[in-house]
């Protein structure tokens, strides 16, 4: 009896003492902790986690996966910070393992951290993780520029790039404050005939720049403009013997080049380009017979680009004239679908227009000839006889060339005339 007493009154101080313990650990600060020892000799110490928080407002919370664990097990600490200001920050600190601190902007506002028990963080049992919050209560200051300077025109490069000079200098910028500034500019097109204005956007930098509000967009509108670049080379033009009679020339078709240009041609009694006369075809007529020619071709001026630089052929020379002029002249047949009338070489450019992908147009030479060449657009037909079907549906919208020459029995002297049809929409 007096031995059980003894035990009793043993346990009655060991229990007011571990209440006046945990009495004064949370005095002054928020604290969870359950301390807890091994079961028995020998085995591994149980330690209890407890989180502290520091300067903590509303919906600032850090809890723990769980309250205890043994030495190498893994607490997950689920984090959440109050939606108050932009600019927070999370420290977790006193264990030997350094827990990731949380940062704006690149972390979250919720998420979790991972601490690993050790045990030379305990303290009688208990391993105390404190949780330090940050918030940063700052009103961004709106920034202003002034001194900008970009390039108002260039050549056409196919991008919509302005070239930036100068970004400017900010204004507003509190003294001590480290802040710079660039500026990207943007056409609002690249094309020659869009752009019209240019916009400037400003990225702030700098160790404070966080504090601040990047300087409004800059519009720009006089004196914008993207010029045509320059056209791109072409090679000199040919053109086969077979494709000279006594009054026309067909060139070969030059390369386009692969900016997008076409080629364009011109033909000139000298080897001086002639400033007019310029056409797509590849087929020049009414020429005068035996006289010297020379072809020039060059890239056609389009909306981005200007004409390129000039490419002559070498000389070339059409045939002399036939001795029976009466025959250089000759005629069609015309049939567009199934109107029928027969038009003469004098009023042949107006023929009636054929509907894209519905019609077709046959032209027949008017008379018997040994032989027929059809050239369409500067391309040779495979047609060999003195009547050419054209389908609409081979061809764009818009005015196309028909080159024919023809061979009369007896005579060297090839004759030709040339025609033209349109496709209409």
């Amino acid at each position: 009896m007096k031995t059980s007493k003894v035990v009793k009154k043993s346990l009655i101080i060991l229990f007011i003492a571990v209440f006046i313990l945990l009495s004064v650990s949370c005095r002054n600060e928020l604290i969870i902790s359950i301390i807890g020892f091994g079961d028995g000799p020998g085995e591994d110490p149980v330690y209890n986690i407890t989180i502290s928080l520091v300067n903590n407002q509303d919906g600032d919370t850090v809890t723990a996966s769980a309250s205890s664990g043994h030495a190498g097990d893994i607490i997950t600490l689920n984090y959440a910070i109050a939606e108050i200001e932009e600019n927070y920050s999370l420290v977790f600190s006193g264990t030997q393992s350094v827990i990731p601190k949380v940062e704006s902007p690149s972390d979250t506002r919720s998420g979790t951290r991972q601490y690993t028990i050790n045990a030379s963080d305990a303290q009688n049992g208990v391993i105390t993780i404190t949780a330090t919050f940050t918030h940063t209560d700052i009103k961004q200051i709106q920034l202003e520029i002034t001194g900008a300077e970009v390039v108002l025109t260039k050549p056409y490069d196919g991008n919509n790039t302005a070239l930036v000079n100068n970004p400017g200098t900010l204004q507003g910028i509190i003294e001590g404050d480290t802040v710079t500034v660039t500026a990207a500019a943007t056409y609002n097109s690249p094309n020659v005939l869009e752009a019209n204005s240019i916009t400037v956007v400003f990225t702030l930098g700098g160790a404070d720049a966080g504090n601040y509000i990047k300087p409004e967009n800059l519009t720009i509108t006089e004196g914008v403009s993207i010029t045509r670049a320059d056209g791109a080379a072409v090679n000199a033009p040919t053109a086969d013997p077979a494709n000279i009679t006594y009054n026309s020339i067909t060139a070969n078709a030059v390369t386009a080049p692969s900016n997008g240009q076409t080629v364009e041609y011109a033909i000139a009694a000298s080897s001086t380009a002639p400033a007019t006369g310029w056409q797509d075809g590849l087929a020049f007529s009414g020429l005068n017979p035996d006289t010297d020619y020379w072809i020039f071709a060059r890239s056609k001026q389009n909306d981005n680009f200007n004409a390129g630089a000039v490419q002559s052929s070498e000389q070339l020379k059409t045939l002399e004239a036939p001795e029976e002029t009466e025959s250089l002249d000759f005629g069609f047949v015309i049939t567009n679908n199934v109107s029928f009338e027969e038009i003469s070489f004098e009023n042949a450019e107006n023929l009636p227009g054929i509907k894209a992908g519905e019609e077709n147009l046959s032209i027949t030479v008017s008379g018997e000839y040994e032989s027929y060449v059809w050239i369409i657009n500067g391309e040779t037909s495979a047609e060999t006889s003195g009547t050419l079907t054209v389908n609409a549906v081979d061809y764009t919208v818009g005015e196309h060339q028909v080159l024919v020459i023809v061979f009369k029995a007896g005579s060297p002297v090839p004759l030709s005339q040339k025609i033209y049809f349109t496709v209409v929409e």
